[in-house]
């Protein structure tokens, strides 16, 4: 398992688009790196947002 993913594969591990994913990386919405031309994502840093994100939803939903 690599543990640098590119768009395509953060898009297929986040289950949303590949445009989706460029748009997030551009706003500073999920961790990513930026090359020269390309961004790269890395697996861990993007389970962990997923994770961090999914707490703190539950967290607000159960506050209501």
């Amino acid at each position: 398992m690599n543990d640098i993913l590119t768009v395509e594969a953060a898009a297929e591990l986040l289950g949303i688009s590949q445009r989706t994913v460029r748009e997030w990386s551009k706003a500073g919405k999920i961790p990513a790196m930026r090359t020269e031309k390309l961004w790269l994502f890395s697996r861990a840093q993007l389970v962990a947002w997923v994770e961090g994100k999914a707490t703190t939803e539950q967290a607000v939903r159960s506050a209501k």
